[in-house]
């Protein structure tokens, strides 16, 4: 399972948003430090979700996305996968 994120920033503040889940973001120094802030962020907050009894969001697509105007001009949707703990799953995956 996967969530799109949406990468934006410059020099050296990065950051990374997931439009299907409130509050959950990654920020570096470089693109590849948000982007591995932003992976953990994820798996963290799924986590928790689950732990709580929370449904998780259905994970939207590119498209979808794209077509909503989430994306701004100069930010890239970039797809993060759900890297959950070993011996973890998604629930009704």
């Amino acid at each position: 399972m996967h969530f799109l994120g949406i990468l934006d920033g410059s020099g050296d503040i990065w950051g990374v948003r997931f439009p299907d889940i409130d509050g959950c973001v990654g920020a570096g120094a470089t693109p590849d430090e948000a982007i591995a802030d932003a992976t953990a962020a994820l798996r963290d907050v799924i986590a928790h979700k689950q732990g709580a009894g929370f449904d998780l969001p259905k994970a939207r697509t590119l498209a979808e996305i794209m077509n909503s105007g989430e994306i701004e001009p100069g930010e890239a949707g970039i797809i993060i996968p759900l890297l959950l703990e070993r011996g973890r799953t998604v629930a009704g995956q």
